[in-house]
């Protein structure tokens, strides 16, 4: 069983066995099984599970990093519907006061249209026109034409305002999507690697258990050419 678990055949010392095996000890009296380039399954399944454990924290170094990147794009996505939602009220604000200069305009227009009418009746007596010409003179438009280009100006700037929001929002949700999407195959491949781990840290401690039994066939194969030599030697006196 040692050339399958450590590399090479149990019965050969350090020195013939780079991969070490039964009869390899080394400085500090311990057994040595498997090493670079050996192809047991001990050391086989030691660097598989050497690297399972590399692979795992990198994948969680990146789930990290796209756990960040989707919380970035979902404070952009959140600031961009602030961004819009105060541009919606102010194009509501703007539509509201056009509504209001355009029904006092209306009226105005009308007050005008019938105060003509009234100045061009025959017979209009002078205190008649009087109180016409006061009420015209009272009159206060609606907005001042200074007014009335702000309130335009900002119309426009909400118009375009929500254009630059709506293409910020969709580039920020694709962006979101795309990152939900990594960080759940992100996650996948986590699972996927502590499930090899997993099962290679058990493999590993079968094949532990494996190249205890190894050994201690090596040691009791040793006490039993110990034996048959005493044995030997006692025959011959």
């Amino acid at each position: 069983a040692s050339p399958q678990i450590c590399g090479v055949p149990g019965d050969q010392s350090c020195k013939e066995a780079a991969c070490g095996g039964a009869l390899c000890r080394d400085g500090a009296g311990t057994r040595r099984c498997g090493g670079t380039g050996c192809s047991g399954a001990l050391p086989v399944s030691v660097r598989a599970l050497s690297s399972a454990r590399n692979t795992s924290l990198q994948l969680e170094v990146a789930l990290g990093q796209l756990g960040i990147v989707a919380q970035k794009t979902q404070e952009v996505q959140e600031l961009a519907q602030g961004a819009r939602s105060r541009a919606e009220e102010v194009l509501g604000r703007s539509q509201a006061a056009r509504s209001r200069s355009e029904k006092a305009t209306a009226q105005l227009r009308d007050f005008i249209r019938r105060i003509k009418a009234f100045l061009a009746e025959e017979g209009a007596d002078p205190g008649s026109i009087e109180l016409v010409a006061r009420q015209v003179l009272n009159i206060s438009l609606p907005s001042s034409p200074r007014r009335i280009q702000e309130l335009l100006q900002e119309m426009q700037e909400s118009i375009s305002q929500l254009e630059g929001v709506d293409a910020v929002l969709n580039s920020t949700a694709q962006g979101l999507a795309t990152a939900r999407g990594l960080l759940v195959q992100g996650q996948s491949a986590r699972e996927r690697a502590e499930g090899v781990r997993d099962e290679l840290a058990g493999t590993q401690q079968a094949l532990e258990a494996a190249r205890a039994q190894v050994m201690a066939a090596g040691s009791a194969l040793r006490s039993a050419r110990d034996a048959i030599q005493a044995t030997e030697s006692r025959a011959k006196e």
